[in-house]
């Protein structure tokens, strides 16, 4: 009998472990239609700190660099791709394994969502792609695996899935400490129904303050400052510049200030609009340029802060205003193109110096030859495919509601508040980018089609519980 035990379980293991591979190999769809891993022109950056241990411009966290090094055990960026990959599709298919009722076909079910996630959704270009933007669905997927699972392995395996996330993008900081906030708010308000909710989203919320706590350590360590984020300032002074806020401020304060800003009044009134969002990093006339860049000297990260305040005080509805319709704009931007780079850009000179090996590899893939790398096996136009989405949905959401099926419905609403947050964030620090919102948009078709499978189990199957057990009181 023990005998006919462990087979099952050992049968039952290796069921699982197959399908996430061949989970994880179609995530790595993009990356085998081009040949090569994909990149950005943030990729540079990326793959540089990986071996100085240092962020060449100064404006991002090392943790993705740290992640990159992994490239390291056999010199091929395919290597962090493939964890990536593992990783992402190990989650997807542990949290469907959690969501669905224990039937008969629960693994297959549980596959099946992530072919349909990449069958209809872009989510294989963020994963096949040298960048962190697939670690913003790690916070999550990693959260929501860590509030309904129980188990040990799932907690360490959800933990570090956020940890990463947390020190790989400053957005991220953010978008976990609001998620936090947000739960602790619900869970507190329900702890008389359910305590264990309300201990496990304080354990999350000291998670958050261990992930803060190590990225303010590694800033220590690599840029000699015990912070969270780095020259955000910069940031902050390019959204009021083309918002049309900076000049207004310029205007009511430069008399009585000395800002060195104050001297570049008409080029910024001149190019800091909304048609150039970030020619205040990149413009060949930019006063960024003039000051310092990336690495403005401190008298001028304290004037930055000063203009951003006075700024804040006097503008404060205009910027809002501002801000708000940048969220919007967010919301309904999700195209991601592809580029081609040539020898004048960091990522063609990062990869050739450090990677001289799979050189030929780069330059022959479908990327830069300028071909189309399929992201996604069904193609729609990208506003149609978000409609779509968006609709089922709120349609799902309702069913959920009307049949009081609170636990799906909580799923649903929490999904929808992370996109909302994740808009937000962009709304109001950077300016819209299709990448931004695409990094995350996929997370609805999956979350849709999980929740309307365990809606029809329960329909034929007759089974007691849509709640994890972990999640019941």
């Amino acid at each position: 009998m023990l005998v006919f035990s462990f087979l099952r379980v050992k049968n039952t293991f290796l069921l699982q472990f197959s399908l996430v591979i061949l989970g994880s190999i179609l995530l790595l769809w993009a990356a085998i239609n081009n040949t090569y891993p994909l990149v950005h022109s943030d990729t540079a950056a990326y793959v540089s700190s990986s071996f100085k241990l240092k962020v060449p411009l100064n404006d991002k966290p090392i943790g993705y660099g740290l992640f990159l090094m992994s490239a390291r055990l056999f010199n091929s960026l395919w290597v962090p791709l493939i964890l990536q990959s593992l990783i992402t599709a190990a989650l997807l298919f542990r949290i469907a394994t959690l969501i669905l009722p224990v039937v008969k076909r629960q693994y297959v079910i549980a596959f099946s969502a992530i072919l349909i996630t990449v069958l209809t959704t872009d989510i294989s270009k963020y994963v096949s792609c040298i960048m962190p933007d697939i670690f913003t669905s790690w916070l999550f997927l990693g959260g929501f695996l860590f509030l309904i699972s129980t188990q040990s392995v799932d907690r360490f395996f959800s933990a570090g899935a956020i940890m990463v996330s947390f020190i790989s993008h400053n957005s991220h900081s953010f978008l976990m400490y609001s998620s936090v906030i947000l739960l602790l708010l619900l869970s507190w308000g329900l702890r008389s129904r359910n305590d264990l909710f309300w201990k496990t989203s304080r354990q999350l919320s000291l998670l958050a303050i261990a992930a803060t706590l190590a990225l303010c350590m590694l800033n220590l360590a690599v840029n000699d400052r015990f912070t969270l984020t780095n020259n955000n300032s910069v940031f902050y002074i390019s959204k009021l510049i083309y918002h049309g806020t900076l000049t207004k401020t310029l205007d009511k304060y430069c008399h009585e200030k000395n800002w060195k800003l104050c001297n570049y009044r008409e080029v910024i009134k001149l190019n800091g609009n909304e048609n150039f969002p970030n020619w205040y990093f990149w413009g060949e006339d930019s006063p960024m340029r003039k000051m310092g860049g990336w690495k403005p000297a401190p008298e001028d990260q304290a004037e930055y802060q000063d203009i951003i305040s006075h700024s804040l005080n006097s503008f404060s509805p205009m910027i809002l205003r501002r801000c708000l319709k940048e969220t919007f704009k967010q919301l309904t931007k999700t195209s991601s193109k592809l580029f081609k780079y040539d020898e004048t850009f960091g990522v063609f000179k990062v990869l050739r110096s450090y990677y001289p090996f799979e050189f030929n590899q780069f330059m022959n893939g479908k990327q830069q030859r300028g071909l189309e790398v399929k992201g996604r096996i069904f193609s729609l136009k990208e506003k149609i495919a978000q409609i779509l989405f968006f609709a089922a949905a709120m349609i799902v959401l309702l069913i959920c509601l009307s049949k009081k099926y609170y636990f799906l419905s909580g799923i649903m609403l929490a999904l929808f508040i992370f996109l909302l947050l994740n808009a937000a964030f962009v709304g109001f620090t950077v300016a819209a980018e299709g990448r931004y919102q695409g990094r995350v948009l996929w997370l609805i078709p999956y979350f849709v089609f999980l929740v309307l499978s365990s809606l029809f189990i329960k329909l034929h199957k007759n089974v007691p519980h849509l709640i994890p057990l972990s999640m019941r009181s």
